[in-house]
């Protein structure tokens, strides 16, 4: 009961979402970083740097930003 009164208070239940960009870890990592070196950077996990690829890559939306498609093109991922 506890956790439904609080969503609807709109309180947020579970773990805050990360606030990183997405855009400047995969340019990072096509710019030729490593994945340890992009995930130190970005204070992330070398798992999280190889799923945003992995988006990047293949889960781009029609209505995708023209700057991720060009960071997609220029790593030269399949889309």
């Amino acid at each position: 009961m506890g956790m439904r009164r609080a969503k609807l208070e709109g309180r947020q239940i579970g773990r805050a979402g990360l606030d990183i960009n997405r855009e400047q870890i995969v340019m990072d990592r096509c710019g030729g970083l490593s994945l340890t070196v992009v995930a130190r950077k970005h204070v992330v996990s070398r798992a999280t740097v190889c799923r945003l690829m992995k988006e990047a890559a293949g889960n781009l939306a029609p209505a995708a930003s023209p700057v991720w498609e060009s960071l997609v093109a220029q790593a030269g991922l399949a889309i």
